[in-house]
């Protein structure tokens, strides 16, 4: 089993919208919460075109965790300019979020695994927008399921196997889960996400030192 460890996905558009989404809150308060603020910040999102104006986001809140382990790394957004919007910025944490999954997929495919869809679940999964960012980053096709949280849906999946309340895991897929959405890759994005995130790994490598100064700093003025 490979796990490529995600730190700040889900995680990076709530700290967005509990830091710079105080209207979008605002208005999910007024509508009685019929809609969420995530949904309000999505439907912002979906107004911008692919790419974000130029904006592109590390996801590293909680630092890099894959492939390379690195507690020091930072979030940061890069190349924000006088006609950057906060729209432009929440499509760029999807961006951002969506590269450093690509990362991981390609440190897969570099193993010689070969993945010809993806099954998205959690928080990013209920986003149209996000799942079609993904699927155009990866050039993969994203597929999610009637089971929104994978993590608790897995463990009952194994405890019903290992109970013998289930004969193997293919009655239980089988029985159980049942694809909800698919989303196609477009080929124009994805060649235009793949300069982006040429650029993304570049911003990565050129700022590591400078991660492990600004970490040296913090801790001598408790930062």
């Amino acid at each position: 089993m490979l796990d490529g460890v995600q730190g700040s996905i889900g995680y990076s558009i709530r700290w967005f919208r509990d830091n710079f989404a105080g209207l979008e809150q605002e208005a999910a308060g007024i509508l009685e919460k019929q809609v969420s603020a995530f949904e309000i910040m999505n439907m912002e999102a979906i107004k911008t075109k692919p790419g974000a104006g130029g904006v592109i986001y590390l996801p590293y809140l909680f630092g890099k965790f894959h492939p390379i382990l690195n507690p020091n790394a930072k979030g940061v957004f890069f190349g924000v300019s006088p006609t950057t919007t906060r729209a432009h910025l929440i499509r760029a944490t999807m961006e951002g979020c969506s590269y450093d999954m690509y990362q991981s997929l390609k440190s897969s495919l570099n193993l010689g695994l070969n993945v010809d869809e993806i099954i998205a679940t959690g928080g990013p999964s209920k986003s149209d927008m996000w799942c079609q960012i993904m699927a155009d980053v990866t050039n993969r096709k994203i597929i999610t399921v009637n089971a929104p949280e994978a993590a608790p849906f897995g463990d009952a999946i194994l405890a019903g196997v290992g109970s013998g309340i289930f004969k193997n895991f293919e009655e239980v897929a089988e029985k159980a889960i049942k694809t909800d959405r698919v989303f196609e890759p477009n080929s124009s994005n994805h060649n235009m996400y793949e300069e982006l995130f040429s650029i993304y790994e570049d911003i990565y490598k050129s700022t590591l030192k400078d991660f492990d100064k600004l970490m040296e700093v913090q801790l001598k003025y408790s930062l």
